[in-house]
């Protein structure tokens, strides 16, 4: 499948979903063009192996209650990008940076909606994620771009970035269900 760069797609029909072949592999979308695959190692979950139409890269994660993830370019060991999470108060917000030198801030949209915002610092939305689910499992994300950046490839690397830890974490919080009755609130 030929991946086509974000800038020649419709922004307003981005979706993450699931490959149906692969739990563990998704696909960027806008409508039925490929634009980006992410899919996980399936023995190492903290690693990950992004396509997109200008080469292969890898994210690994590192750290636990401070995640930083890293993206790499296939075969590379220097640093493209990553995201970096911290605290501020009882709120978590993780920063992106990107390789072009563009740093975006992650962050939980709502409360009672699972939604995702990136955002520039000064607070002006770039694209809202919004996950959708089957039960427990992780199915997708609409994705809505309320600013498209000047150079719209690097989209694609905060979309994965962010796509990656949200999935990530909801991966984790099924296994972790898996061993607590939240009902009782016990191991």
């Amino acid at each position: 499948m030929a991946l086509v760069p974000l800038g020649k797609v419709d922004l307003s029909a981005l979706r993450w979903i699931r490959d149906p072949e692969a739990p563990t592999g998704y696909s960027l979308r806008s409508g039925e063009e490929a634009i980006a695959t992410l899919s996980w190692d399936p023995e190492r979950r903290r690693l990950a192996r992004l396509e997109t139409a200008d080469g292969v890269y890898r994210l690994e994660r590192q750290g636990f209650l401070s995640p930083r993830i890293a993206l790499l370019r296939e075969g590379e060991r220097e640093v493209r990008g990553g995201l970096t999470s911290f605290f501020e108060g009882v709120h978590s917000r993780h920063a992106i940076a990107l390789p072009t030198g563009i740093s975006w801030i992650l962050a939980r949209a709502g409360v009672s909606v699972p939604a995702w915002s990136i955002s520039e610092s000064g607070g002006t939305e770039v694209a809202h994620l919004e996950p959708v689910r089957e039960g427990e499992r992780l199915d997708g994300a609409i994705i809505e771009v309320e600013k498209a950046p000047p150079e719209p490839e690097v989209l694609v690397y905060a979309l994965a970035l962010a796509w990656y830890f949200i999935a990530l974490a909801w991966f984790e919080d099924e296994v972790v269900a898996g061993w607590v009755d939240h009902g009782e609130g016990r191991f």
